[in-house]
């Protein structure tokens, strides 16, 4: 009676090939953890792990290339260690295997904190990166994620240069009601909360129309209570807005008695030099 055939799964690690028993539905009769020369790519996969090709057949060989030419990164994004192509398309892995990649010290970019490094996988339909769940070992100065699906991995992390961050609170009016041409003040909280010195613009609008522009030089964790003197002359009511913050107030028009009290003077003045008038005039005359 002939032997049933084994099936293997060959792992070409940047062209060093090995072998591992799995049996016909694909799961591994053993845990394999593959390492490049380097040390710097590792592959592990649990016993029992289900390699599928993309027919969902058992999978027979799995690649790891170096990507030369990585794919664009968005701004202020880096790669931290080599891109790697693994492949074959379609392979699927349950559970996931587990990638490690290594990284130095010295390359890691300004403004990029070790900690929050991770593993990224490249979408070729879309064209962007996609950030895996990764543990990060600072003192081995490696990364570990999980891999379901093959495309082309690297370590990567964002610069966040320090910037300064405002924040604009409490608009406060020292009246909300005043006479015509009186003046009164609005006032505004800003403070920095970033970790950079920076600077800020306020406008302040009243009914939607800019009258005032004020910028505010702050150094991080700093505030500062900043003033503005206006007023109207048109009897009315006056929404004033400072970065979103806004209040009213009211522009009372003049009593009755002083929007009349200069014609009174005046006639009062007048009555009193006519009567004047007569009491001298009556005076010659005696």
């Amino acid at each position: 009676m002939a032997e049933e055939a084994e099936n293997y799964l060959s792992v070409t690690m940047l062209g060093n090939s090995s072998k591992y028993r799995i049996g016909e539905e694909g799961n591994l009769t053993q845990a394999i953890e593959v390492s490049s020369g380097d040390g710097r790519v590792i592959l592990s996969l649990g016993k029992g792990t289900a390699c599928l090709d993309t027919y969902g057949r058992w999978l027979s060989s799995i690649t790891i290339k170096e990507e030369t030419s990585p794919p664009p990164l968005p701004e202020n994004y880096y790669i931290m260690s080599k891109a790697y192509k693994l492949g074959p398309d379609g392979a699927t892995f349950s559970p996931p295997l587990n990638l490690t990649l290594s990284y130095e010290d010295n390359n890691t970019p300004q403004y990029v904190a070790e900690e929050d490094i991770y593993i990224a996988s490249h979408n070729a339909t879309s064209g962007s990166w996609r950030a895996l769940p990764s543990q990060v070992d600072t003192l081995n100065n490696t990364v570990t994620a999980p891999v379901s699906h093959f495309s082309t991995f690297a370590i990567m992390g964002i610069a966040m240069p320090p910037r300064a961050e405002f924040t604009i609170t409490s608009l406060d009016l020292s009246s909300t009601r005043v006479k015509r041409g009186k003046e009164l003040t609005a006032s505004v909280n800003i403070a920095n909360f970033g970790d950079a010195e920076g600077s800020y613009t306020l406008n302040l609008t009243i009914n939607g129309k800019v009258v005032q522009t004020r910028t505010v030089t702050l150094a991080p964790a700093a505030a500062e209570r900043v003033t503005f003197t206006i007023s109207r002359d048109v009897p009315g009511i006056y929404t004033v807005s400072v970065d979103g913050l806004s209040g009213e107030f009211t522009v009372t028009p003049p009593s009755w008695l002083s929007r009349f009290m200069f014609p009174i003077v005046i006639v009062a003045i007048a009555l009193g030099a006519i009567l004047a008038y007569l009491i001298r005039q009556r005076r010659v005359k005696a």
